[in-house]
């Protein structure tokens, strides 16, 4: 932008500063690697096996406890407002582990496919939810 004053071109820059605070995205992305990379360990996904049962997380107290304790990380460092995990007691979530790993997964830029199926564990066939875990391009 120029302003002409008694014959005298002055060039002022235009310098827009963008008004409010950064993003979560920006602001805490080693700590959003970190937690994406905790959940994948519990839930055993990798880019060869990007494949997880709901059955095996239901059954397994214990990743189910690894993965609700980190709810306040990731209250802290995702955009967690309107999931149901975060919601008050008369909304609470069916299955507070599967809403935390969804959260997790789609703000990293995942996409989880769902596809129902039958799998075999202790010599029973189960039919359960298998989670199909692929990094959006």
């Amino acid at each position: 932008m120029t302003e002409i004053m008694n014959n005298t071109t002055i060039s002022i820059p235009d310098v827009h500063k963008k008004a409010g605070r950064k993003k979560k995205t920006e602001k805490y992305n080693t700590e959003r690697v970190d937690i994406l990379n905790k959940i994948k360990d519990i839930l055993m996904v990798t880019q060869e096996n990007n494949v997880f049962y709901l059955y095996d997380i239901d059954t397994n107290l214990d990743k189910q406890q690894q993965i609700n304790d980190l709810k306040i990380q990731i209250e802290t460092y995702f955009k967690s407002k309107n999931s149901a995990v975060f919601m008050p007691a008369d909304k609470k979530a069916i299955r507070p582990y599967m809403s935390l790993i969804r959260l997790v997964f789609k703000e990293m830029g995942y996409n989880m496919i769902v596809t129902r199926v039958t799998i075999y564990r202790e010599e029973k066939s189960i039919y359960t939810s298998m989670y199909t875990i692929n990094k959006i391009v």
